[in-house]
């Protein structure tokens, strides 16, 4: 009786809070063969009788090592995700653990890693613009050490194979012809406009030459000056090189001119003008200068003198021979391409004991360039007179020849030194005008020492001792700058 009472109350428990309570053995589910967990249903007459219970999703299941690649939560607490298979699971970590070990999910995920992504087939727009700023910033690179435009068709694929877990290396592309594109189109554009911006809005200065390149061609090269703010100092820029027709006054003052109405600077902020002192550039009545005067009335005009230095030093060795110019020219064209001639050569210094230098060419146009072919040929002259001996001895050249008689000629030797001596006063002269930093300061009292130096090669030094150049005359400057010329 008491049994079947026992009975008849769990069949009256069963009955009558179906719908809220389930009893079940104590064990808490059991599992279908879809693997989803389910409760089993189990009215019992003996043993105790407990409520079932649902696992919630737990987020530090993602970062076990087997689930975080593909565990996600799902569309409620009691579910979990995986974004492997797009299929909803229950969160339970036995039931998700043999998921992951399935042959279906493997597959998939398998696939899944051999497909690339959008980002890798679409870079973000982040990723482009820092390409672009990579590309840019080579492309200035190669302008600025002066490279080859088609060194960039190899180092744009040593990049990529050098950074290949890099991003941008793997999306940089630029060879020699978008790398010239860049350079014209962008980082010239830009530095042109920034400058451009600048000169109409502070005064600046203009510096001037006309010159023919190799092919025949007239072209007018305009460099500013003008002080910076930002870096504090005074700077020169490359503003244009124009192609010109003719070389006459008329043709580049309109040139200039035009350049700057095309840009929109205003001639009132052109204060300054400086040039070589040809007729064409400095004349009197028809010139640049004085075409430049006609429209902008305050222009101040400074000739080089650097230049007029240079010009100094020209007429003045016009009154030696000719023959000394020509023999440091010919000693030089004598080595210049013949390998085995300087390698003879050498057995001579060596013998001399002579310092192994090598000769140098004077340039056509500057005298004051002969100063190191003079130095150097006076160095070399024991060495240079031994082998040339010995070559007029079994060559028998007339060019051979002629170079032995003038160095055997104590005279050419003299010239030489004398030489020596006076070109250096134009060059530590010019220097002054040609450093980078501001030097007004020092330039009248280094005016005023090279003139000294010049007169005291026919001038008693107490006189120049005793007198001050500003107590000088008009008269007895102008007879001074005459022994001079």
């Amino acid at each position: 009786m008491a049994s079947s009472s026992a009975c008849g109350l769990s069949g009256t428990a069963d009955t009558s809070t179906d719908s809220e309570i389930e009893y079940t053995t104590d064990k808490d589910e059991s599992h279908t063969s879809s693997g989803t967990s389910q409760p089993q249903r189990k009215k019992l007459c003996k043993g105790r009788l407990r409520q079932s219970y649902k696992q919630k999703y737990n987020n530090r299941w993602e970062k076990i090592p087997e689930l975080r690649d593909w565990l996600r939560p799902g569309k409620d607490k009691y579910s979990a995700s995986c974004k492997v298979c797009q299929k909803d699971l229950v969160a339970g970590l036995k039931d998700l653990k043999r998921h992951g070990q399935a042959a279906k999910h493997l597959q998939n995920a398998k696939a899944k890693r051999s497909t690339p992504t959008i980002s890798t087939v679409f870079p973000s727009d982040d990723t482009k613009e820092d390409v672009k700023k990579a590309e840019i910033k080579i492309a200035a690179f190669i302008v600025e050490h002066n490279l080859s435009f088609q060194v960039m068709d190899h180092l744009s694929e040593v990049i990529k194979e050098s950074f290949p877990d890099s991003k941008i290396a793997m999306e940089f592309s630029c060879k020699h012809t978008k790398t010239r594109s860049i350079v014209k189109n962008v980082i010239a554009r830009k530095f042109r406009n920034q400058l451009q911006e600048t000169l109409r809005q502070r005064k600046f200065s203009i510096i001037i030459d006309e010159s023919t390149d190799i092919s025949s061609t007239k072209q007018l090269a305009i460099v500013v000056r003008f002080f910076c703010d930002k870096d504090n100092k005074v700077k020169s820029k490359f503003f244009k090189l124009i192609e010109v027709s003719h070389g006459d006054a008329t043709t580049l003052t309109t040139t200039i001119l035009s350049v700057f109405h095309e840009t929109d600077i205003p001639l009132h902020n052109l204060i300054g003008y400086a040039s070589d002192t040809t007729n064409v550039m400095f004349g009197q009545h028809h010139s640049v200068v004085s075409l430049l005067k006609e429209k902008i009335p305050h222009l101040f005009t400074m000739k080089c003198l650097c230049h007029t230095s240079h010009l100094c030093a020209s007429y003045s060795c016009e009154k030696l021979p000719r023959a000394i110019e020509s023999l440091i020219r010919d000693i030089y064209s004598h080595f210049s391409h013949s390998a085995k001639r300087i390698a003879e050569y050498e057995r001579f210094q060596h013998f001399t004991q002579t310092e192994p230098h090598k000769l140098l060419k004077p340039a056509q146009t500057r005298w004051l360039s002969l100063e190191l072919c003079v130095l150097r040929v006076l160095e070399q002259w024991e060495a240079l007179e031994a082998y040339f001996d010995h070559s007029a001895q079994h060559d028998r050249l007339a060019s051979t020849q002629t170079i032995l008689l003038a160095l055997k000629n104590p005279i050419f030797k003299l010239y030489f030194y004398f030489l020596q001596y006076v070109l250096p006063k134009f060059t530590n002269f010019n220097k002054h005008f040609q450093s980078e930093q501001p030097n007004i300061h020092n330039l009248s009292s280094s005016l005023a020492t090279a003139y000294r130096s010049f007169l005291s090669c026919y001038m008693s030094a107490s006189y120049l001792r005793s007198k001050e150049l500003s107590d000088w005359t008009h008269s007895q400057k102008k007879i001074c700058y005459h022994y001079i010329q």
